[in-house]
């Protein structure tokens, strides 16, 4: 979110108020996600809403990837020709100043100013999949599990932690991002970012119960017995066996 502007003129939208139009719709998806994730949470679970939107994060991820590779690897490279000789549609006045023009391509001009480049611009519609995908699951889920799974005695301690890992890791990606898309590329800065979210998903399959539908006793009570994951949801099932166990 907090490059959404960058990473749409990365994508070919040199305009800066194309690509600012286009952050805009961004954030618009990510309040309508939210809206939808207040309708579906209840019915769905917790669970399987994180582990539906984390997968739709990854292909996401994994195509916005792909397509800057591509981008990079079959675009058109920029040369003196395409750079000087067309007056006000010159592609890349940059060029002119580099120390390697050799290895220039699309990407490259892009990356040193926004007034020029013919890149693929087709991250668009990847960039909004992967909000529609965020937004009501990952972007609300945790939040509403956070508040559920606390012991009453820690829940203070436990939703200071939980909101500075935020804040935390939100500050890493932000201060990262632009470096990492210099130092790999932007294909290999999302293909990192896809690697951090299938950690995420493992550790949501094996760490994290469904909530739904329990009081926080019943929640307190679960974790105590020990949580068995499953594909999608916790099996209340299984505490209501145990409980038939224990008055048989």
């Amino acid at each position: 979110m907090y490059y959404s502007p960058t990473i749409v003129q990365l994508a070919g939208f040199a305009s800066n108020s194309t690509a600012l139009a286009l952050s805009l719709i961004t954030s618009g998806l990510n309040a309508v996600g939210s809206i939808v994730s207040m309708a579906f949470v209840d019915r769905v679970g917790r669970r399987r809403l994180m582990i539906i939107s984390m997968f739709g994060i990854i292909i996401c991820l994994v195509a916005l990837a792909t397509m800057f590779y591509e981008a990079s690897d079959h675009s058109p490279p920029v040369s003196s020709v395409e750079s000087l000789h067309f007056g006000r549609n010159a592609t890349c006045t940059s060029f002119l100043r580099a120390s390697q023009p050799s290895n220039w391509n699309c990407m490259t001009c892009l990356k040193a100013s926004s007034e020029c480049g013919f890149c693929a611009n087709g991250d668009s519609k990847y960039w909004a999949l992967y909000i529609i995908s965020y937004s009501p699951g990952m972007g609300t889920a945790p939040w509403i599990v956070n508040s559920e799974i606390y012991p009453l005695r820690y829940r203070g301690m436990g939703g200071g932690i939980a909101a500075v890992s935020n804040w935390v890791s939100n500050l890493i990606v932000s201060e990262t991002f632009l470096t990492l898309t210099e130092a790999v590329g932007s294909a290999g800065t999302f293909l990192l970012f896809a690697g951090f979210s299938a950690i995420g998903l493992i550790a949501i399959y094996f760490l994290v119960p469904e909530t739904k539908g329990l009081a926080f006793e019943e929640v307190e009570r679960m974790l105590a017995k020990g949580f068995k994951p499953r594909l999608f949801c916790m099996s209340n099932d299984d505490d209501d066996d145990d409980d038939d166990d224990d008055k048989k």
